[in-house]
C-alpha cells in the first residue's frame, strides 16, 4: 500500500509510561478517514454520484470506527500491579489486540458477545461509538468479518502444549474473506472484513420488523428485517447475504445495488504494531527499572523461539520467560498471557546493547565488542548512525507469497535459514550469520561457548520502504548519567549486601557491574558504590560504618 514513509522510531527516555499511542490511533483515523479506500462503484448519473459520495463517507466514517476498535484491544499492563492476583485476572482476561467486534445480529446496533456462526449483520454502531451509519436509502450498513479476527468466544485459541496453533491473532495472520469483482475475478481471498451498503429493496426482497419468513434453512422463523438476504443481493451465482461469503461487488441495476468496501490486513497491522512495538518498549525499560540486575532481560534464540530467554544471547525474539529474572518477579511487570498465546512475541526482533545487560555484558556469548547498538539511518556506509540500548523491530504484513513458519513446530535442530528474509525486507536488519540464532539453552549456558560477533550483528537499519505496512523500528536510546544515577544508586542498595553467596570474599557481579555505572555519577555517588564493595559494607549493609553510604546512594545525582 503505497503513502508516506510510516517508520516509527521512538528513543525512549526511561520511565513509567508514554503518552503518545492515543496521538497515533488519532492520527491514522484522521488519515483513514479521508481517503476512502474501497472498491470501484458504479455512477450511473450526476445525482447518483453525490449519493454514493455521502456512501463513501459513511464507508469511511466505519471502516476507521473499526480499525480503531481493533486497536484499542489488548490490556498490555494491568491498572493495580500491586494486586497479584487481581493483575493476573486482568491480563488473562484481556481481549485480543486486533478482534474485530461481532456484527449486531438483532438490530439493536450492539456487537453480539460471540458469533462464531453469525459473522454477517449490521455494524454494531453503539459499539463503536459512532452515530448509526445509514446509506442514501437510509438502510443501516452491514458487515461481514473474518473469524480469525474475532474474540476468543467466537475463535479460541487451541495450544498444543504451549504453542497455539489456532485462534491467534498477530502481524502474519490474514483474513479469511473472499470478494469479487462483477467479472468474477477475485480481488482479494484474505479480507479481514466487508462493509455493505445494501441500498433500497429490490425484487421479493420484504424487510418488516413484524413479519416472520424462512430465512435460511438454520433460520425457518426469523423476522424479515433481521434476514441478511432481504438486504444483500446476489450477483451471477455469488449471495452477498451468505455469512462467510464470497462476496462480490456486482454490476448495479434492477436487480442489484450493493456497494461494499473490504479491510485488509495491510490496513489493520500497521497500527496495531504501533502499539504492540510501544507498549513492548515500556515493559523492557520498566523490567529494567525494576530488575535487580538494572539490565534488559536476555533474548529468545531466533529459530528455536519457545518464549524463554536463553542466558548470554543478546539478540532473537522478545522473551516471554525472562532471563535473568523473569516477568513478574518483585515489582517487575508481568508478561500478558494473550501476548505470548497470541504469538505475538515471535513476530518481533528484539536485541539489548552489550552494557545494557546482566553484569554489564560480561556474560554475553552473542556480543560484538560495542557497548552500545547502532541504528544507521539510511544502509549507506557513510549514514548518520544514533546509539541504542536496546531495539524491537516489527515484520508487518507478510509480502505476497512469503511464508512465515511456525518455529515451534519446526523439526528439532532443523534451523530455517530463510527465516529473518521472510520477516524483515531489509538485508542489513538479516541476521541469519550471526551468533546465537540456533541456540537454545535457557538456563544452562555452558552449552554455548561464547562467539564475539562482528559489529554488523549489532547494527540495524531503519526499515527503508516508503509502503505503511512495512516493517518499522523502535529505539531505546542508553541512559545518561542524569538520568541513570539517580536509580543505579537504590539498585545497588537492592542488592546489598554485596557479598557473593558462595565467596564471602567476592562480591556479587551485579554490585560490580552498578558501581561501574555510578563511576559516571557525582564523586560521592562513586565513592559510596566503592565502599558498598568493601568490608564491612559488603558483608553487611547495616553496619554502623554505612548510614552514610547508604544515604549517599539513595540520594544519588549525576
Amino acid at each position: 500500500m503505497p503513502g508516506r514513509r510510516h517508520v516509527t522510531v521512538n528513543r525512549a527516555v526511561p520511565g513509567r509510561r508514554h503518552g503518545g499511542f492515543a496521538m497515533l490511533l488519532m492520527v491514522f483515523l484522521l488519515m483513514l478517514g479521508a481517503a476512502s479506500v474501497g472498491l470501484t462503484f458504479y455512477r450511473p448519473s450526476p445525482s447518483a454520484e453525490l449519493n454514493d459520495d455521502r456512501t463513501a463517507d459513511v464507508f469511511a466514517e466505519v471502516k476507521a470506527a473499526l480499525i480503531g476498535y481493533a486497536a484499542r484491544q489488548g490490556v498490555f499492563q494491568c491498572a493495580n500491579p500491586g494486586n497479584a492476583a487481581a493483575c493476573q485476572a486482568e491480563l488473562d482476561a484481556s481481549p485480543k489486540l486486533g478482534e474485530f467486534p461481532c456484527p449486531d445480529i438483532n438490530n439493536d446496533g450492539v456487537a453480539e458477545a460471540s458469533c462464531a456462526t453469525e459473522r454477517l449483520g449490521r455494524v454494531p454502531w453503539k459499539t463503536l461509538g459512532i452515530p448509526e451509519p445509514k446509506d442514501n436509502a437510509g438502510e443501516t450498513l452491514w458487515y461481514a468479518v473474518s473469524l480469525r479476527f474475532l474474540n476468543n468466544a467466537s475463535n479460541p485459541i487451541v495450544k498444543n502444549g504451549v504453542y497455539a496453533t489456532v485462534g491467534s491473532l498477530n502481524s502474519s495472520t490474514p483474513g479469511d474473506l473472499t470478494v469479487r469483482a462483477a467479472d468474477g475475478s477475485t480481488i482479494t481471498t484474505t479480507a479481514i472484513a466487508v462493509i455493505f451498503s445494501p441500498g433500497a429493496a429490490l425484487g421479493s426482497q420484504n424487510r418488516s420488523p413484524t413479519v416472520t419468513a424462512n430465512c435460511s434453512q438454520a433460520k425457518p422463523n426469523l423476522l424479515q428485517h433481521l434476514c441478511p438476504t432481504n438486504y444483500l443481493d446476489t450477483f451471477g451465482a455469488t449471495v452477498n447475504g451468505t455469512i462467510g461469503g464470497p462476496f462480490i461487488a456486482g454490476t448495479r441495476g434492477d436487480r442489484f445495488n450493493d456497494r461494499l468496501v473490504y479491510i485488509s490486513a495491510a490496513e489493520v497491522m500497521p497500527i496495531l504494531e504501533m502499539r504492540l512495538g510501544k507498549e513492548m518498549q515500556d515493559l523492557l525499560v520498566e523490567y529494567k527499572n525494576n530488575a535487580l540486575c538494572f539490565c534488559y532481560p536476555w533474548a529468545d534464540s531466533w529459530n528455536y523461539s519457545g518464549g524463554m530467554a536463553d542466558i548470554g544471547v543478546n539478540r532473537g525474539r522478545l522473551p516471554t520467560q525472562a532471563q535473568p529474572e523473569d516477568w513478574g518477579t518483585g515489582t517487575i511487570p508481568k508478561f500478558p498471557a494473550w501476548v505470548k498465546d497470541n504469538d505475538w512475541h515471535n513476530q518481533l526482533y528484539y536485541s539489548a546493547s552489550k552494557s545494557e545487560t546482566d553484569t554489564a555484558g560480561n556474560g554475553c556469548l552473542t556480543c560484538s565488542a560495542n557497548a552500545n547498538l547502532t541504528v544507521k539511518r539510511t544502509p549507506d556506509v557513510a549514514s548518520l548512525t544514533d546509539p541504542a540500548a536496546a531495539v524491537l523491530i516489527a515484520p508487518g504484513t507478510p509480502r505476497p507469497g512469503v511464508d512465515r513458519p511456525f518455529l515451534p513446530f519446526v523439526a528439532v535442530n532443523t534451523p530455517a535459514s530463510d527465516v529473518f528474509a521472510s520477516y524483515f525486507e531489509d538485508p542489513l536488519n538479516d541476521k541469519t550469520t550471526c551468533p546465537g540464532n540456533s541456540t537454545e539453552h535457557f538456563d544452562n549456558p555452558s552449552s554455548f561457548s561464547k562467539t564475539t560477533a562482528n559489529a554488523s550483528c549489532d547494527t540495524m537499519v531503519l526499515p527503508q520502504s516508503r509502503a505503511y505496512d512495512r516493517d518499522r523500528l523502535w529505539s531505546i536510546a542508553p541512559e545518561t548519567p542524569a538520568s541513570m544515577c539517580p536509580r543505579a544508586g537504590p539498585a545497588l542498595m537492592k542488592n546489598a549486601p554485596c557479598k557473593d553467596n558462595n565467596d564471602p570474599d567476592k562480591v556479587k557481579n551485579i554490585c560490580t557491574s552498578l558501581a561501574t555505572k555510578l563511576q559516571q555519577c557525582s564523586s560521592a555517588c562513586a565513592s559510596a558504590a566503592q565502599q558498598m564493595l568493601l568490608t564491612p559494607c559488603r558483608n553487611d549493609s547495616s553496619s554502623s560504618q554505612c548510614p552514610g553510604p547508604r544515604a549517599a546512594l539513595f540520594a544519588c545525582s549525576a
